[in-house]
Order: C-alpha cells, then sequence, then structure tokens
C-alpha cells in the first residue's frame, strides 16, 4: 500500500474500532476484546489473515478472494451463546463479520481457524444458527501440529467456538442399603454368641421349603435306631423332587438317609429316614412339631418332613433358631460339609450306588472355612440357605446367615455377601 493508503486504512481501522467497541454486542454475550480491520482493494488482492486481539482466532482472506475491499471485525467473547450440555467447548468463543464496501449478496467462502485449549482429533468448530437458536457443526479440519479447528462456511456473519462431545457425565451411585441389596424377602445374621447383626423381615411367616429337612434330621437323631439300620423304600417314598433313584424294595442304611437328606436333599431319603425312627409319619410330624415347641418358637409349623409342602412355615429368626441349635451338632457338620457322598444300597441281590453332590456347593467351594449349611427351594417358598462359617478354620469369630425368599440362585450369593460383610 501507498503511505497515503496506509494512513487513510489506519484511520479508517481506529474509527471502526471506536465505534465497535460503543455498539451493543449479542444478547448475552460478553464482549472481551474488539478486533476491526479494513482491508483496501490491494490488500483484499494479496491476501491476508485476520487475527482475533489473543491471536487465537484467524480469518484468512485468501489471494483475490473478493473483488473490493472489506472490513473484518472480530469479537472475542468473555461469555458466550450457552453450549449444549452434552458439549465440552475448547476454545474460546467468536464472533466474526465481513461487510464488503458496497451493498450486495455475500456469496464467497469464509474460512475461520480456531487455536484449541485442548488440541482433540474429535473437536468440530460449530456456529450458532440464531433462526434455529442452536449450535450446529461445520466440516472441521484438525492441523494437529498448530492445535487449530479449521472450518469453511459461507456466512459473513456468525458465533463460532469449537467443541468436543462432552465429558460423559458419570452415572450417580444409587447406594443401596444393605436390606435393599438383598432378593431375599427375609433374612437374618447371628455371632456364635446369638446376637442379631442384621435382619430383614426376619418375623414374616413364609414356606421354608426343605429347611424343613433340619428338623426332619434332628428328629430322627431322637430316635436313631443305629446307624447300620437296614430300611427298605417303599413306594410312598418316592414323592418328587429331588430323590436318589430308588426303587420299592431296594435297601439302604440309615447312615446314608441321613446323608442323603442332608448332603443332597432328597426327598425319598428323608421320608425313608422319617420311617426308620420307629415312628409313623403321624408321630413322627408331632415330634417335628413338639421340638420347635419346646424351643420356644411359636411360628414354626410341619405337616411333613421333606418341605414340599408349602404348609411346613417358620421365620427368619425361629429359623435361625433351629439352625443356631442343628448346626452345632457333629452329625450336622459332617453331612452339611461333605461335598460328595456315595450312597449304597442294594436291589435285590445288585450292590448300586449313587453319588449325592451337596446343594450348597456354591459357598463350601468359596473362600469361607463353612461349618454346616442347608438349602431349599419350592416355587412358593423361593431360594433359601443358611450357612455357618468361619473366614479361616482358625478362625474365632463364627457366624450363621440366612435368607428366605431369594430369587433364582441370589440365595448363595446373598448368604456370601452377608457373611463376607459380618465377619
Amino acid at each position: 500500500m501507498s503511505t497515503r493508503r496506509e494512513f487513510i486504512f489506519f484511520i479508517t481501522a481506529i474509527l471502526v474500532l471506536i465505534f465497535a467497541l460503543f455498539q451493543a454486542s449479542e444478547a448475552g454475550a460478553a464482549v472481551l476484546d474488539v478486533k476491526v480491520l479494513y482491508l483496501d482493494q490491494s490488500t483484499v488482492a494479496r491476501g491476508y489473515t485476520v487475527k482475533s486481539a489473543d491471536e487465537n482466532f484467524w480469518l484468512p482472506v485468501l489471494p483475490s478472494l473478493y473483488s473490493e475491499p472489506v472490513t473484518v471485525k472480530i469479537e472475542t467473547l468473555s461469555i458466550g451463546t450457552p453450549i449444549p450440555d452434552d458439549r465440552q467447548g475448547v476454545s474460546q468463543s467468536y464472533i466474526y463479520d465481513i461487510k464488503k464496501s458496497e451493498p450486495g449478496v455475500f456469496d464467497k467462502s469464509v474460512i475461520v481457524a480456531v487455536k484449541m485449549t485442548q488440541p482433540s482429533e474429535t473437536a468440530v468448530v460449530c456456529f450458532y444458527d440464531r433462526s434455529q437458536q442452536r449450535w450446529r457443526e461445520l466440516p472441521t479440519t484438525i492441523d494437529s501440529v498448530r492445535g487449530l479447528a479449521i472450518a469453511k462456511t459461507v456466512f459473513p456473519y456468525a458465533e463460532v467456538m469449537v467443541m468436543t462431545e462432552g465429558q460423559e457425565q458419570a452415572p450417580v451411585p444409587v447406594i443401596l442399603s444393605l436390606e435393599e441389596q438383598l432378593t431375599a424377602q427375609s433374612a437374618i445374621v447371628i455371632d456364635q454368641d446369638g446376637n442379631v447383626l442384621f435382619e430383614k423381615n426376619a418375623d414374616e411367616v413364609r414356606p421354608i421349603a426343605s429347611l424343613t429337612k433340619l428338623v426332619t434330621a434332628a428328629v430322627f437323631l431322637d430316635y436313631n435306631p443305629g446307624w447300620d439300620k437296614q430300611v427298605t423304600i417303599v413306594a410312598a417314598d418316592n414323592v418328587g423332587g429331588a430323590s436318589v433313584p430308588f426303587e420299592p424294595g431296594d435297601v439302604v442304611s440309615a447312615k446314608d438317609l441321613f446323608y442323603a437328606t442332608l448332603v443332597g436333599s432328597k426327598n425319598n431319603a428323608a421320608r425313608a429316614l422319617m420311617r426308620a425312627s420307629g415312628l409313623s409319619e403321624v408321630e413322627f410330624i408331632s415330634a417335628m412339631n413338639q421340638k420347635v415347641k419346646s424351643w420356644g418358637l411359636i411360628n414354626t409349623k410341619f405337616v411333613e418332613p421333606t418341605g414340599l409342602s408349602e404348609l411346613n412355615v417358620s421365620t427368619a429368626r425361629e429359623m435361625m433358631e433351629i439352625s443356631r441349635k442343628t448346626l452345632s451338632q457333629y452329625e450336622y457338620l459332617q453331612a452339611s460339609t461333605t461335598l460328595w457322598y456315595e450312597i449304597k444300597y442294594t436291589r435285590g441281590a445288585e450292590a448300586k450306588t449313587f453319588w449325592c453332590r451337596n446343594t450348597n456347593q456354591k459357598l463350601l467351594e468359596r473362600d469361607l472355612y463353612v461349618t454346616g449349611g442347608k438349602t431349599g427351594f419350592t416355587y412358593e417358598a423361593g431360594y433359601n440357605l443358611v450357612t455357618k462359617a468361619r473366614l479361616t478354620k482358625d478362625s474365632n469369630r463364627e457366624l450363621i446367615a440366612l435368607v428366605l425368599g431369594a430369587k433364582i440362585s441370589m440365595n448363595y450369593e446373598e448368604v456370601y455377601l452377608l457373611l463376607k460383610k459380618f465377619l
């Protein structure tokens, strides 16, 4: 430019700058700095890059892009138009405005380059569409060397900012109480002194399913005719559910029936064990009810020895008392902690065997020293479990945890949770 033209350029720029400082900014925006430049014909022909006052926003005017002089105004905003919650701004917000010296349609491309405060390959230049009142993306190229986000648009005026996808908000953790964590309808935990450490609906009367067999075994022990007594299976023993594949006429020892009842929770073994006591079914069930009554339990009732009936009921608190009294006995410790037990029986002249797997295997194989337990399930009762355990064999602290009415297979996880929490 000639000296005269440079002088005119300088004076014009100063006047426009003063005018810009006093004119109202966009609603909601706070202007930090303003840069205004008048580009005369020769400057436009050569090309020139207009930069914001902080030099982090570049607006290149390419050589011969415009056929006439233009005035470029760049506002650096300290507060721009709010951005969406799912976006994060990685640049300052700027407003640029390109005005031609003569009225007419603006039909040229505008290139903007914005320096990012946090360089990101996924960043995009966005402009605020005031007609739709929302931010919109522009096709963007990232210059990672210079930390620039570069975009092309056709708008001679816009507020722009570089954005990335916002930091995904971590979900607010929902802190559930221990009671809320359990699917079990009822639960209770006690220590070796009988102190209640935790309870949930402990006095709600519920079907107890095969937890019944703890009392079945207790009454049998009261009338135990001897472990070697041979018992003949009858058709009435085979009532369905978990069973040893006995047939009427098979002969098995009382000891094997006791282990089949507590290890594998076999229903036909429990009924045969009842008969091995020498009592009739009516007498045996009466003895079961009298025994729990003698323990001060008023909500526990039995109508049969297997737990198949939903009329065999108790509460978590009373079932815990039953567990405390029975699992303290050596016979229960031996049977209920045996992982596999071989049932030997005869069918006529043929010797037969059947392996019972412990129904509490999932806890017997966990990082606990289990000293007793019993499972139970019917559709009416849900999934029940009581387990007595220490952290290690040499631990002094021993707890019993019991759940009634848990969801499928959750009885194991929830008893384990309770034991680990309080041991």
